[in-house]
């Protein structure tokens, strides 16, 4: 499936609004899924 989308650019997104990223789960062989969360100091 062709997409612009990948793991770096969804990274800064979360980045810029203040998230880190803690786990990565691989869906299948083209998908995989990021948790992102709160940094501890900004709760």
């Amino acid at each position: 499936m062709p997409t612009d989308l990948t793991e770096n650019a969804t990274r800064e997104i979360g980045l810029a609004d203040g998230l880190v990223d803690n786990k990565v789960c691989a869906i299948d062989e083209t998908w995989s899924g990021l948790r992102f969360v709160r940094r501890l100091r900004d709760r």
